[in-house]
């Protein structure tokens, strides 16, 4: 290396194509485009997948500008809650019919309808869906053998 200096040097040397580096979009620039473009932003995958089709910049560079809640607010989207424990498993005590019955992916369908927190809220505070569901099961037995 020492006598072309740099990799792009010896392959325009060689004849071969040199890939110039991306663009670098502002802080500025990825704001705006949340603002227009927010509204499809539902998941880093589904996102990564939008932004290639419409040449924009993937969810890894917009979130070294900024945080998930500043990409959220800015995308027009509501911030995900953090529940406590016992507000979680209030919340399924009032829908336990549902909660104790269905799936992650069935229980997230019915927690969107109902504005309720999703599968992954209670997988990530009771460590799995089946012990806060096993949890919820033992609450709903209190309950009624009082």
């Amino acid at each position: 290396m020492a006598i072309f200096g740099t990799w792009d040097n010896l392959r325009k040397e060689l004849n071969l194509d040199v890939k110039k580096k991306k663009d670098i979009i502002s802080k500025n620039e990825i704001e705006a485009i949340l603002k227009i473009h927010g509204k499809e932003f539902k998941s880093r995958k589904q996102w990564d997948e939008y932004a290639h089709e419409h040449k924009l910049p993937t969810y890894k560079t917009i979130l070294k500008h900024f945080t998930y809640e500043e990409i959220l607010d800015f995308a027009g989207k509501p911030k995900k809650r953090n529940f406590s424990k016992e507000e979680l498993i209030s919340l399924a005590l009032e829908h336990r019919e549902s909660f104790i019955g269905l799936s992650m992916t069935k229980w997230d369908e019915y927690a969107k309808e109902n504005q309720l927190p999703t599968a992954r809220q209670y997988n990530w505070l009771f460590g799995s869906w089946s012990i806060a569901k096993q949890e919820i099961r033992k609450q709903a037995q209190k309950k009624s053998d009082r």
